[in-house]
């Protein structure tokens, strides 16, 4: 609602380092020509201004430093903005909805419930879905295969440099009667990432379950790291994730079904200690993010969930500097074996998590506790 008070260009200013330049609702200031045309003029223009921040207005003129605009203008502002009945209208719909607002049907609403099993174990089993595991070689990502494998589900394994995931995915072949394909590239080459996937759905014909788990860390202070090693694990790590997404989710959008799982870790949650690793803890941190952020971008045609892992004994667990330290923190008093986040990437790449998207599920032995 206007304020149908005239102000100053300095009391305009004033407001928006009081309530932050970029907030878009707060004022609007339209600038005007007095009645002689010879002096332009803001007229300011309240609108959907939060009652907290109103609240917060200061009380004198010179608390905004300008001690110059008269002090009537300053009370008037304030006593209009805080009193007027259809401002305080306009604050109440703004700030929350009304009852009857929230009783308004709907169209589409509720949405059905999944036509899934109603037995649990049922629900674990992944025959006839195609998985792709990111860094499939080892550690995690080689636990992850094995269980999706395990579970009945035929799995593509992403590799850059390791090439024991081509015997790795022969094994999982032969001890799981399902089809597995392994599929050298790197993550952090668009053309590659893009490539890759047409290959899959080439091979497989769909992508039911795409796990990005690919990821390095090189564990050092920013003023003792290189710009190319920052630059190496942005590539990997951020780039990888978002290269992954983009590709495995047209696919999703076009299929109209699919679930993103994306492995972050407890250091985007914490800054781990004694060793200091801005750099790893910042990409963990945005990665985690951006999926909970594509939870809802793709809320009508696939699923989107978090792992984030504490210290396994894995090339990227707790390094000699940080073991001890791993196991002090650790409400467990040790590292994880990766047997012990395999359930965890089954129950999300499976029918027993329908109900579960934008989640960032820690898995650190209680690390992050204290």
């Amino acid at each position: 609602m206007p304020c149908h008070q005239e102000t100053d260009v300095d009391t305009v200013a004033a407001l928006g380092r009081v309530f932050g330049n970029n907030q878009a609702n707060f004022v609007n200031a339209a600038y005007r020509q007095d009645a002689q045309g010879t002096e332009a003029r803001p007229s300011c223009s309240l609108h959907c201004m939060p009652l907290e921040s109103t609240l917060r207005l200061p009380m004198s003129r010179s608390e905004w430093g300008r001690p110059t605009a008269p002090r009537a203008l300053h009370d008037n502002l304030f006593a209009e903005l805080l009193l007027s009945p259809a401002h305080t209208k306009s604050l109440s719909a703004t700030m929350s909805m009304t009852v009857e607002d929230c009783a308004v049907v709907r169209e589409g609403f509720p949405r059905p419930f999944p036509t899934t099993p109603s037995k649990v174990l049922e629900q674990f089993r992944l025959h006839g879905k195609v998985v792709v595991v990111t860094g499939a070689a080892d550690g995690i990502g080689l636990a992850v295969a094995d269980a999706m494998a395990e579970a009945g589900a035929n799995v593509a394994l992403w590799y850059n440099s390791n090439d024991a995931a081509l015997q790795r995915s022969h094994e999982l072949a032969r001890d799981y009667n399902v089809k597995t394909v392994a599929y050298k590239v790197d993550v952090s080459d668009a053309a590659q990432v893009e490539g890759t996937v047409s290959k899959v759905v080439h091979d497989f014909r769909k992508i039911d379950v795409f796990i990005a788990n690919a990821g390095m860390a090189i564990s050092k202070p920013i003023l003792e790291q290189t710009l190319d090693e920052y630059r190496k694990q942005m590539s990997v790590n951020v780039d990888g994730v978002v290269f992954c997404a983009k590709y495995a989710g047209e696919v999703f959008r076009k299929q109209g079904f699919g679930n993103l799982i994306v492995t972050s870790s407890m250091s985007g949650h914490i800054v781990n200690v004694p060793v200091d690793q801005p750099v790893y803890n910042a990409t963990k941190a945005c990665v985690t993010h951006f999926a909970k952020s594509l939870a809802r971008e793709w809320r009508e045609f696939a699923r989107v969930n978090i792992v984030s892992p504490g210290f396994f004994d894995t090339k990227m667990g707790a390094s000699p500097l940080a073991l001890n330290e791993a196991y002090r923190m650790s409400a467990m008093g040790r590292q994880g074996h990766v047997k012990e986040i395999k359930g965890l990437y089954l129950y999300l790449a499976s029918d027993a998590s329908t109900y579960m998207t934008g989640s960032d599920v820690l898995i650190d032995g209680g690390y992050v506790l204290p």
